[in-house]
């Protein structure tokens, strides 16, 4: 008899605690909504809370209340985003820059193309960017660029890369066939040979 009360006693906890799960709300937008094409391909949050979206129509914005589209002057696809203290810098296909507000609360866009050596984007889609020890890295496939705030170096890549993360106070690489790569001072280590996997 008293098993029979233990298992009652038990499903009704575990009844209780499954019920009691918090489940956040989603709302899911429709792209007539927020009036841009229906591809968001990356996102980022700015130190205001406001969403960003690198969307086939621009840079998209949600501040949780309006929907802002900023389109590039020359209507390229906008592949990836990264919000940086007060920039929301960008890439697309052969172009990088970052976008900021004026004194009007608009958002003005300013291109970094010219400061990329030998113009070696011109046939690149930049699809991540990521933010590390004060520098950006903007990265396609087989091009790596490094944005200290006043010029932009290219990062000599081993092959062709398909992921840049930083990894605890480490920025990583993989390159297909050849292992995995620590980015130090603009320079590639390889800390793990292809082999190993």
């Amino acid at each position: 008899m008293k098993a029979f009360y233990c298992s009652i006693v038990l499903f009704i906890i575990s009844a209780t605690a499954g019920v009691c799960q918090h489940v956040p709300p989603i709302t899911n937008y429709k792209s007539s909504t927020y009036r841009a094409h229906n591809q968001n391909w990356a996102i980022t949050q700015d130190s205001a809370k406001v969403l960003h979206f690198a969307n086939t129509s621009g840079l998209l914005s949600y501040n949780g209340v309006e929907w802002r589209l900023n389109r590039l002057d020359t209507k390229k696809i906008v592949r990836s985003v990264c919000a940086v203290d007060d920039r929301i810098y960008a890439g697309a296909y052969a172009e990088i820059g970052y976008w900021k507000y004026d004194q009007c609360g608009n958002y003005i866009y300013k291109s970094l193309t010219s400061l990329v050596p030998k113009n070696s984007i011109s046939r690149e889609e930049i699809w991540h960017i990521v933010a590390h020890k004060g520098r950006i890295y903007f990265q396609s496939f087989s091009v790596l660029l490094c944005y200290d705030g006043k010029s932009i170096s290219q990062i000599e890549l081993p092959g062709s890369i398909m992921f840049l993360y930083p990894v605890g106070n480490k920025l990583l690489i993989q390159s297909l066939h050849k292992g995995i790569y620590e980015i130090s001072q603009d320079n590639k280590v390889q800390i793990i040979d292809h082999s190993f996997f």
